[in-house]
């Protein structure tokens, strides 16, 4: 009877054991499904996160007419491909890599109680520089040639149970989490380096289309210009090459990198010189990192550019640089240089008063296809004398300022045509200008403003006291009242000063 109860408890012993190895298998199995599972969906994820973010890149950047149509092709089936095999291979050989790594820095353990500095020096350019970019660079190629479709299928039969039994890892989950949290990263510095070439290349070929029959005249290598007011620029210093034979060049550096302002403008009117600084040259350099600028010029130009010239251009330049409107800022100072090049000999036109500062072109287009023959209205020299400000940047009948708060350079005249005139805004849109008519002949008003000026942003102007969110428009009469015109809603509105 003893024997036939040890048998027995052995027997059920045995039977107990066998059932919770079953459980145990069990359990494993699901475990395993899970994972695999959880692993099917980041991978879905972060597949639909680089389609979305290259298809965008690809269909906008062909749409622009900036990235060739074979490659956004490229961009839109290859970049999501990429970015989802490197996954699946960091979900394979992450395992591996952090073996390897916990078995080599046991072997440094020894060493390490040494403390010598090329011990330390080699475990933090192994950590830095490989710990990432070799597994990264592994699993890269790995996925893309067909490594990542073998994962993928693979963990399909797992999550299924129709795969083969394996053994979970205690820190699976860890290295899942690590993993998709490296594909994530990059996939998104992809993205980014994508877009910010993407914009680059963007703008230098806006620019270039614009410019293709003419000299460029500007180098925006801090690309804080847009095309329009690119554009604006090289045509105003286009001109005043044709009309009083000088060379004005713009540069924009993203930083100095150690140098001076002084000695990086001097290098560049050498350079634009031809190795010497006479000659009729000026270079116009606007650093925004270090909220620096400077006029260099050649002495070409006997008396008329003077450091006094320089300093007030710098001077009437400084609101747009404080607001970070740098465009506006550089066509203040291309503009006021041109204003003194009128003051040289032979250049006025007996005393006449004109626009000293030329028209952009696309401006001149806008207003022909308005009213086909028109000018600026002149101002006579007796107003000039009692009714405008001698050391305004502006003409008195022509006006640049922000005026609807998009940062870009707009523009606003008084014009005569036939026996008519009026007042009209020209508003940057794209590559061109979009034109509102602000005045004109009327029973209340039959006579064209004297004057214009740019009402600054925050001021309170007129009855209501209205708090101007931009710049906004003045239209003066001469010892009279004044008409504030204020962009709002997608329309001027127009209200008055006191007489």
């Amino acid at each position: 009877m003893f024997c036939k109860g040890c048998v027995a408890r052995e027997q059920a012993a045995q039977a107990h054991l066998a059932q919770q190895e079953e459980q145990h298998r069990v359990l494993q199995h699901e475990e395993i499904k899970r994972q695999a599972s959880r692993k099917i969906r980041w991978s879905y994820i972060i597949g639909v996160l680089a389609a979305v973010f290259y298809s965008g890149f690809g269909l906008i950047g062909a749409a622009e007419g900036s990235v060739p149509l074979p490659l956004a092709l490229v961009l839109v089936f290859g970049g999501p491909y990429v970015i989802w095999s490197t996954y699946w291979g960091l979900v394979w050989y992450w395992p591996y890599w952090k073996k390897f790594v916990r078995s080599f820095r046991q072997s440094l353990s020894g060493w390490i109680l040494i403390a010598r500095p090329f011990t330390w020096l080699l475990i933090l350019m192994f950590y830095v520089a490989f710990y990432f970019s070799i597994p990264l660079s592994i699993a890269i190629y790995y996925g893309i040639f067909g490594g990542g479709i073998y994962q993928f299928r693979r963990h399909l039969r797992l999550a299924s149970g129709r795969g083969p039994l394996e053994a979970a890892p205690d820190k699976r989950s860890r290295n899942l989490k690590i993993g998709a949290g490296i594909a994530i990263f990059l996939l998104l510095s992809f993205s980014l380096s994508t877009w910010l070439r993407h914009e680059r290349i963007a703008r230098q070929l806006a620019f270039s289309q614009s410019s293709a029959t003419a000299v460029s005249y500007v180098s925006d290598q801090a690309y804080v210009l847009d095309s329009v007011t690119a554009k604006s620029i090289n045509d105003l210093c286009a001109q005043a090459n044709d009309k009083y034979k000088v060379q004005i060049a713009v540069f924009t550096v993203a930083s100095l990198n150690g140098t001076t302002i002084q000695s990086l403008a001097q290098n560049l009117l050498q350079q634009q010189s031809g190795g010497g600084t006479e000659g009729r040259t000026v270079i116009i350099l606007l650093v925004p990192k270090n909220r620096a600028w400077r006029i260099q010029y050649g002495n070409g130009f006997g008396a008329t550019l003077t450091t006094s010239d320089i300093q007030a251009i710098g001077n009437n330049a400084v609101p747009s640089l404080k607001a970070k409107n740098y465009g506006a800022a550089l066509l203040t100072m291309v503009s006021g240089v041109i204003a003194a090049l009128e003051r040289e000999p032979g250049l006025k036109n007996n005393g006449m008063a004109q626009a000293t500062t030329p028209i952009p072109k696309g401006v001149k287009s806008k207003l022909d296809q308005m009213h086909p023959g028109w000018k600026l209205a002149e101002m006579s020299d007796e107003d000039r004398k009692t009714c405008f400000n001698k050391n305004s940047k502006y003409e008195p009948t022509l006006i640049w300022g922000d005026f609807d708060g998009d940062g870009k350079q707009d523009y606003a005249a008084i014009i005569t045509y036939g026996n008519s005139w009026a007042v009209i805004a020209l508003l940057a849109r794209g590559t061109g200008y979009q034109a509102f008519e602000l005045f004109a002949p009327s029973q209340s008003y039959n006579r064209a403003p004297d004057v214009l000026d740019v009402v600054p942003k925050g001021g309170q102007w007129g009855i209501t006291a209205h708090k101007l969110q931009h710049e906004s428009i003045a239209m003066e009469y001469c010892e009279a009242s004044s008409v504030i015109s204020y962009y709002e809603n997608g329309a001027f509105h127009r209200f008055a000063t006191e007489d």
